[in-house]
């Protein structure tokens, strides 16, 4: 598995928005992190919510991913492929551009 071999590798990033509303540097995490929170996210899902994929079509789990591209956004699709949960991104209208 990539994150027990490059566990201190960097993997997920993003920027940070400074005091004045500009984008910082990349803050990076490793995908030990990632790893780890990917597995508390999984568990939370199951024990806490209940949700169980118990096949395919009607019989699966169903997540909604409702977020901008962010590194929670990933964790949380990795969530779904690790658990046999379908994904169903949600996208915000507001987050739409439309040109001419």
């Amino acid at each position: 598995m990539l994150a027990v071999r490059y566990s201190n590798n960097p993997y997920l990033g993003h920027r940070e928005k400074l005091g004045n509303g500009e984008l910082g540097e990349y803050v990076w995490e490793t995908y030990g992190k990632a790893a780890g929170d990917v597995a508390a996210i999984g568990n939370g899902l199951v024990s806490v919510c209940g949700l169980i994929s118990q096949g395919q079509g009607h019989a699966q789990a169903r997540v909604g991913i409702y977020s901008v591209n962010r590194p929670e956004w990933i964790k949380t699709l990795l969530v779904s492929v690790n658990t046999a949960f379908s994904p169903s991104p949600f996208l915000s209208l507001n987050d739409l551009v439309l040109s001419d």
